[in-house]
């Protein structure tokens, strides 16, 4: 039999690890660094967690179930008008922000129905479409600001904490509930629906045969992809306080699809590493620079072409120079003739 890939073992070990240890680690970098920076640093230190929420419900679709979708930004643009609307600004804010990511499930369900008999290039290609719609038609509308968008939007207070009160107060109250969302997709990346997306990535036609729901999976997949993306649109809104149409847009869509290719989206936390360097060097790293895009492509087409498991990928290649010293036992060894027979 022919040895897998180190990715692919690398993956598999990853599904099998608990979660605990990163999830503490990212607990304490995340009040570390909220209590450290200040200013414009803290601003885009929120930001960071954001897109990185952004960038891991993307990959449920790409990383989890194998499924390219360039459309997520019509999700993160639901979340993101939702919370603006003015009865939802009297909500609490964590109430407003659950609300946003329903409806983006809501409409994440509706767009899946549509698309449900399609695959592959033809599924991308529908789910772009559907998205540029959805810009177009929010341009158009007098009522949501047209292209200039809607503007003071402030987040609803949580009893009588005003979380808006200042920057560090809000990258709290983030950090809190990107930390609960992470926590929701490791759980799901380990039960029994996480690894029925694996396996339909791997093999849909095997999985169908073994009576796995592949249609079934592929929904729920969407709709959670779907729910995720609208909660972080709802946070980019109440961190921002204004929204305009190009969070609809196709571009926006590339670029998070973008975070999850340079973070690795083979990797739980790929797609959230992605974001971070994404992020940096579009606000900070190249800020103000006249030739800022082309500095940014060359370092992601190098990052890619360097490390083709993304930046998640290095820990892959570190333990893969190892491989000589690692002795294989049990089934799994006699299988790939690395051990007794």
């Amino acid at each position: 039999m022919a040895r897998a890939a180190p990715a692919s073992l690398a993956a598999a070990r990853l599904s099998r690890t608990s979660p605990w240890r990163a999830l503490v680690l990212m607990a304490v970098i995340g009040v570390a660094g909220t209590l450290l920076l200040g200013g414009v640093n803290l601003f885009t230190w929120t930001t960071i967690w954001i897109y990185g929420l952004f960038a891991l419900s993307t990959n449920v679709l790409f990383g989890w179930t194998g499924r390219a979708s360039f459309g997520q930004a019509a999700f993160f643009g639901i979340g993101a008008y939702f919370v603006s609307f003015s009865p939802m600004k009297s909500w609490p804010a964590p109430v407003a922000v659950v609300a946003a990511g329903i409806v983006a499930t809501v409409a994440a369900l509706i767009v899946s129905v549509v698309t449900r008999r399609s695959s592959g290039l033809s599924f991308a290609i529908l789910t772009l479409v559907v998205g540029q719609v959805l810009y177009e038609v929010v341009n158009l509308t007098g009522s949501l600001g047209g292209e200039t968008g809607l503007y003071g939007i402030t987040p609803g207070k949580i009893g009588s904490l005003n979380v808006a009160a200042s920057y560090r107060s809000f990258a709290l109250y983030t950090i809190v509930v990107v930390g609960i969302c992470v926590l929701a997709l490791s759980w799901l990346r380990s039960s029994y629906l996480g690894l029925s997306m694996a396996g339909v990535r791997d093999n849909a036609r095997r999985s169908g045969s073994l009576g796995v729901p592949v249609t079934g999976i592929h929904t729920v997949a969407f709709c959670v992809a779907g729910c995720f993306a609208g909660i972080a649109g709802a946070l980019f809104a109440q961190q921002q306080t204004t929204v305009s149409s190009s969070l609809l847009n196709w571009s926006f869509s590339g670029d998070v699809v973008v975070m999850c290719l340079v973070g690795g989206m083979y990797s739980f936390w790929g797609p959230a590493l992605g974001a971070a360097l994404y992020t940096w060097l579009t606000t900070a790293g190249f800020a103000g620079s006249a030739n800022a895009n082309l500095y940014l492509g060359i370092v992601l087409l190098l990052v890619v072409l360097v490390f083709p498991g993304g930046i998640a990928g290095i820990g892959i290649l570190i333990r893969g120079a190892a491989g000589p010293r690692i002795r294989w036992r049990g089934p799994l060894a006699r299988q790939r003739g690395r051990g007794p027979a």
